[in-house]
């Protein structure tokens, strides 16, 4: 990724699972206020849980989200996605979007 920009992503077995590790990221980021993102998405036959941000993460909020997530397995993700996920997170952030719902079939 460019300049400070990171992401971390969690594999799950299904969506239902996923949402409390979703839940929490979201509401950390809301508490913490880091210039991050998360998302829950399927992705071909995965389900992912992604935080993404731009600037230093800090070992401490990098540690909070490996622990909220820690019912998932920590994967990468295929660049394109990544890159998507990035964009989609910065666009959101520049229009002040704190919150998103989008099904993309």
């Amino acid at each position: 990724m460019e300049g400070d920009t990171w992401i971390l992503a969690f594999e799950y077995p299904d969506l239902e699972s996923a949402g409390p590790s979703y839940e929490q990221a979201r509401d950390l980021i809301f508490a913490e206020n880091p210039d991050a993102s998360s998302f829950r998405i399927g992705l071909n036959a995965l389900t992912l849980v992604v935080i993404t941000g731009d600037g230093q993460l800090s070992d401490e909020l990098h540690d909070r989200f490996r622990l909220i997530c820690s019912d998932g397995s920590e994967t990468q993700l295929p660049s394109p996605v990544a890159t998507a996920l990035i964009q989609r997170s910065r666009e959101a952030r520049t229009i002040g979007l704190s919150w998103e719902r989008r099904r993309i079939d």
